[in-house]
């Protein structure tokens, strides 16, 4: 329950910035986060986990960190935004600000892991 309350004081405060952001995966299965640890090591595309869902769980799995999205308006409708990074660095930065949180952004800074995930929040261990 603690991720879920964070996580919504970091929408409205998305919202009061201006930033149009949303959940984008909170949740996931043994099976999807195998799929996610895979790529990279046994399929196409850089390496985006260390928790291959079994061995080592991920956090998404526990319901304690979510993956958020960075959306821009289109004239139609909106559109997702993987980049540029300063969004995702400012709700990071409130992110941290929040007791017990940790952002994704900071980890390979940190020697955390050997990249950074800005997409990524969650509760501390």
């Amino acid at each position: 329950m603690q991720f879920f309350f964070f996580f919504s004081i970091l929408v409205v405060y998305a919202f009061v910035r201006n930033i149009h952001f949303m959940p984008y995966e909170i949740y996931r299965s043994a099976e999807k986060q195998k799929k996610r640890w895979r790529q990279g090591r046994e399929l196409p595309g850089p390496i985006v986990t260390n928790a291959d869902g079994y061995n080592k769980k991920s956090r998404h799995q526990l319901w304690e960190a979510g993956d958020g999205l960075v959306l821009s308006w289109e004239g139609v409708r909106f559109q997702q935004r993987w980049t540029p990074r300063e969004p995702y660095a400012v709700l990071g930065a409130f992110w941290e600000e929040l007791p017990g949180c940790e952002w994704g952004g900071y980890w390979k800074e940190r020697g955390i892991t050997a990249f950074d995930d800005p997409y990524h929040f969650q509760l501390k261990k």
